[in-house]
């Protein structure tokens, strides 16, 4: 189980592996846009050149913001910051939350997010559906 509570909104998102995810108490469903061209995205740094986005924000809460991705209300996440930075406790229930309604996080170096050291740090990239993933990533190797 996963809590990320957002406490300038005061809301609690929560998931459960195989049992979905809910915005206070509320079920979360499936994202359905596909096109980063029409996405409004977060970022984690800045990117060395423009991704093709229509619009986007950057505040630095990776959880806060992946959890937009997992209620719909962001299309995607984008880590753009040159060397890992983010700590497991930064994303992983986000991380559940996304995957429990369809949404995919992946490390855009490759690398597995899923790690139990203290100084690991990772560059998460979520999205929803998976071609939106596919698309962020491509265009961060571009």
């Amino acid at each position: 189980m996963a809590l990320v509570g957002n406490q300038a909104a005061g809301t609690r998102l929560a998931a459960v592996l195989g049992s979905g995810a809910t915005v206070d108490g509320a079920p979360i469903p499936s994202p359905t846009k596909t096109a980063l061209s029409d996405s409004f995205v977060a970022l984690s740094g800045l990117p060395d050149h423009h991704l093709g986005w229509r619009q986007y924000r950057a505040l630095g809460a990776s959880a806060l913001d992946m959890c937009c991705v997992a209620t719909g209300t962001l299309d995607a996440f984008i880590d753009c910051t040159p060397k890992p930075a983010h700590g497991p406790w930064d994303y992983l229930g986000a991380m559940l939350a996304c995957q429990e309604v369809g949404a995919v996080v992946v490390d855009r170096y490759g690398e597995d997010l899923v790690v139990l050291e203290h100084k690991a740090r990772s560059s998460p990239v979520a999205a929803a559906p998976p071609a939106a993933l596919e698309q962020c990533i491509n265009r961060l190797n571009q």
